[in-house]
């Protein structure tokens, strides 16, 4: 089972709380938090959890402007 988090936690506590959701009764999990550049502060309070942080991945300029664009926009849909 996976558990997706998208945006900074308040602290480490409602991090832990939400990644809790991920293995229930001794099953297995892993969570995946998605922080904006900004937000990587959290992962030096969480230092002492086993967090890996990954490589960001490569996107294709022409996509990453149409991205920026809908966002600039306010379209979300």
């Amino acid at each position: 089972m996976s558990n997706e988090q998208v945006g900074l936690p308040a602290d480490k506590q409602q991090y832990i709380h939400r990644l809790g959701r991920t293995g229930r009764k001794g099953k297995e999990g892993q969570g995946i938090l998605l922080l904006a550049p900004w937000e990587e502060y959290f992962l030096a309070t969480a230092k002492d959890l086993p967090i890996v942080k990954a490589p960001v991945p490569l996107v294709d300029p022409d996509t990453k402007k149409k991205v920026f664009t809908q966002i600039y926009k306010g379209d979300y849909s």
